[in-house]
């Protein structure tokens, strides 16, 4: 069974490529050619931990492997590689245990931090050329959607939702959706109309099951 499966366009398009990943093993399946799928071997590097986040960035596939940033290169050919791009998380202001999301923000490639409600979320910005994460302190006119199994980011439809990291997550008090604003660098709740200031409702909080984001395609129409 695999444990991750990305596409690199809708799976009705002729050019799908469609990437799965098993313990030491990517398979790669292209929906134009032939119903099979390749299987290439990339251990050592991948033994026992999950893929995490597979995101598309400059041609090539990059995906965090416990707190490590790593990539697939040469992806559709037979040499098809895996390297450690930066092995370290980088140093966060978080007191507890910190979760990671990867997320493609525009053109560039983001690190969110989070750890436990009351502290802060930090971004951070990925330097190709030092190989290393820059902290940055916003997403501009984007938002931000994450879970454990998808992170999806697009630019805002309305100011009011600019800026904003929404989690899977809803009040277990009001029932309403929790995300955290990174202008005001703390957790608010919303039901799409009004926004819940009380910090009280916010932190008591209960995992939304079976969830996933999907980006719909009429957002990436002109």
């Amino acid at each position: 069974m695999y444990q991750r499966l990305w596409f690199s366009a809708p799976p009705t398009s002729p050019d799908c490529m469609v990437v799965g990943f098993i313990h030491g093993t990517v398979e790669i399946h292209y929906v134009s050619g032939e119903p099979i799928w390749h299987s290439y071997e990339v251990r050592p590097l991948y033994e026992f931990s999950p893929v995490c986040f597979p995101t598309y960035h400059d041609g090539d596939l990059y995906h965090l492997y416990e707190m490590e940033l790593r990539v697939f290169k040469h992806l559709g050919e037979n040499n098809i590689s895996s390297e450690v791009l930066i092995a370290e998380a980088p140093r966060s202001c978080c007191r507890s245990s910190a979760q990671y999301f990867l997320v493609k923000c525009d053109q560039h490639l983001l690190l969110l931090v989070m750890g436990g409600f009351g502290e802060p979320m930090e971004v951070f910005k990925l330097n190709d050329s030092r190989r290393e994460w820059d902290k940055v302190n916003g997403v501009g006119k984007h938002m931000i959607y994450i879970c454990d199994a998808t992170c999806i980011c697009i630019e805002a439809k309305l100011p009011e939702m600019e800026n904003k990291i929404y989690l899977a997550q809803s009040s277990s008090r009001n029932k309403k959706m929790v995300f955290y604003s990174l202008e005001t660098s703390t957790y608010h709740t919303f039901d799409g109309k009004n926004i819940q200031e009380n910090l009280a409702d916010v932190f008591v909080t209960a995992h939304l099951s079976a969830h996933a984001w999907i980006e719909p395609s009429w957002l990436k129409s002109p």
